[in-house]
């Protein structure tokens, strides 16, 4: 009780000079309260009863002293009132080590109601300080000293490798959960120095600002060139398919999209196109470099060069297009590389003499070779050789078959003559007997003169 009393003056005597009237008021009413107790004991051992009367007699003197300076408006200083009452104390608490009376612990002292200590206003009690007692930081009774940083107290909280400031600048005091790290007052500009443990496997190694903000990890969106990276595989191998072109990425992609791809066949030194696109060829295609037909920017407008790949041998690949009776040498006897349409067959180097084998003749058709009669430029000029009648005599337009049955040496005029009428008019000249003999009238198809 001593030792209690003693911090209480003291407190008193360094107390703000506004406060000192309601402090010393209440400090009077207290003792009153433990002089009341003390008189109202029933026992006590007979060697405290001296140490008991001079108590009384000094809370006796501090109420005196207390209310002097209280009532008359004394003007001593909080200081000398301390003092003495130290000094009693003191004597008291050696008295009492003398007769080895036990020592009480200190109490802590409760602030009145709406005074500066009650408020807390150096130190807000909000969130889960509120609800925790004063012993649970003023252990004791012992206010001065008292930490007042989140270290102080929760270090052993924190995880290991965590942020080493102060824990205010990300958690509140309402909850731990909530988090809001200002970045801007941290002295730490290396993200990964916190961050280095939220990274996934195999992710880039750089700094997180380079992709991420300081708001959320999502969206990211990567600066290749703050990050100053031009080695797309040692982020991107993995997202390479099977099969997928084993340059820099670079070389088709940009760094907005993967899909927007254009390869840039130059930049990537790509001249094997088959390294690339061999399963893209069809079955039966022609198994040369793609250049020789196509070009770097689309399939479909393909024009195959036969002279930079040496394509001689037209049937290694269009013999499938060849129709059904198709002459089966080779496609340049007629055919140019430009278009299948503009053909012209050379029959000199086509190495044959058999028309027939390639050009069959109509129905009721003289069955010799067609040379006899054709030439290579076209069908309609037919000349015989020995034949001395026109071959365009009357509507014949060259068809042997008009005037001829089967062979060469039967003539039939009665085609296109009428048989009674011819009759009729060479019986009036007196001509009979006239089948099979025109010729000998008519040897170039015209009327005897007699």
């Amino acid at each position: 009780l001593d030792e209690a009393l003693a911090l209480a003056i003291d407190a008193i005597a360094n107390a703000p000079a506004e406060d000192l009237d309601e402090l010393k008021a209440r400090m009077v009413a207290i003792l009153s309260d433990v002089e009341e107790l003390l008189i109202n004991l029933a026992l006590a051992p007979e060697e405290s009863l001296r140490l008991l009367e001079e108590l009384l007699a000094r809370i006796d003197t501090l109420k005196a002293m207390l209310a002097l300076s209280q009532n008359e408006g004394e003007q001593a200083a909080p200081g000398d009132i301390s003092s003495a009452a130290v000094e009693a104390m003191a004597t008291a608490a050696l008295e009492r080590q003398a007769l080895d009376s036990p020592a009480v612990d200190p109490q802590a002292v409760y602030f009145p109601p709406g005074s500066p200590g009650a408020e807390h206003a150096f130190f807000p009690l909000s969130g889960k300080h509120a609800s925790i007692s004063c012993q649970e930081c003023h252990v004791d009774g012992v206010y001065a000293g008292t930490p007042n940083l989140c270290t102080d107290c929760h270090i052993d909280q924190r995880p290991e490798i965590h942020y080493e400031g102060q824990c205010s600048t990300c958690h509140l005091a309402t909850t731990w959960s909530e988090i809001n790290f200002d970045h801007s007052l941290s002295v730490e500009q290396d993200c990964q120095y916190c961050h280095a443990l939220d990274r996934p496997a195999q992710h880039y190694s750089g700094t997180c600002s380079a992709c991420h903000s300081t708001t959320a990890w999502l969206p990211a969106s990567f600066d290749h060139q703050a990050a100053g990276a031009t080695d797309c595989q040692s982020c991107h191998r993995a997202d390479r398919p099977a099969g997928h072109y084993n340059g820099q990425c670079s070389a088709c992609h940009n760094t907005t999209d993967w899909r927007s791809a254009t390869f840039n066949h130059q930049i990537a030194g790509a001249t094997d196109c088959q390294s690339c696109h061999g399963a893209d060829r069809p079955a039966g295609h022609y198994n040369g470099q793609c250049s020789a037909c196509l070009n770097t920017t689309n399939w479909r407008n393909a024009t195959f060069s036969h002279k930079a790949a040496g394509a001689t041998d037209c049937q290694s690949c269009h013999a499938q297009d060849r129709p059904g009776s198709h002459f089966s040498g080779q496609c340049s006897g007629c055919h140019n590389t430009s278009n299948w349409s503009d053909a012209t067959f050379k029959h000199g180097g086509s190495a044959t003499s058999d028309c027939k084998s390639c050009h069959s003749s109509p129905s009721n058709h003289w069955s010799g070779q067609c040379s006899n009669c054709h030439n290579t430029n076209n069908w309609s000029d037919v000349k015989v050789s020995g034949h001395s009648f026109p071959m365009n005599h009357g509507d014949a337009g060259g068809e042997c078959s008009s005037c001829h049955s089967g062979t060469s040496s039967s003539v039939n005029c009665y085609t296109c003559h009428d048989r009674s009428e011819t009759e009729k008019r060479h019986a009036e000249d007196d001509i009979f007997d006239i089948g099979g003999r025109c010729l000998d009238c008519h040897p170039t198809g015209e009327e005897a003169d007699d």
